[in-house]
């Protein structure tokens, strides 16, 4: 997909085309930036194909734009002594949970993953996001 939430109709109409065959796909999107985290949540939620979703978001989107879902982020994360990114991710998950209730979702802190940034380590941008359909 080109990042476009609407070109999940050409994905839906490839899993259409053969109904004898069951198939099934997975959705990875790592070092996503902006709001094409977002967009993958949205595909993911759109395209009943798509059996599970890992996602690693990257940067957060850069304005609290009406379009891209008014996020308050910087705000937030302040308020609640996380990181932006932090705030960012959580509020992925809480999309994939609010679009998809039966779906299994987690979200996993790899402490093990290195940065060459020159951050401290607890600000690695080393989140996973994870998501299950209940059923295929």
């Amino acid at each position: 997909c080109d990042g476009n939430p609407h070109s999940h109709k050409a994905l839906t109409r490839t899993s259409q085309t053969d109904k004898k065959t069951p198939r099934t796909a997975i959705l990875i999107g790592i070092h996503l930036c902006g709001t094409l985290s977002s967009v993958a949540v949205q595909i993911f939620q759109k395209v009943p194909l798509l059996s599970s979703l890992i996602l690693s978001p990257c940067c957060m989107p850069r304005r609290r734009r009406k379009k891209d879902g008014g996020y308050k982020l910087l705000t937030l994360a302040k308020s609640l002594h996380q990181t932006p990114h932090q705030m960012w991710c959580w509020t992925l998950l809480y999309l994939l949970k609010s679009k998809l209730p039966g779906a299994r979702t987690d979200m996993l802190h790899d402490s093990n993953l290195d940065t060459t940034k020159k951050t401290v380590p607890d600000k690695a941008k080393n989140v996973f996001i994870w998501a299950l359909r209940g059923k295929v």
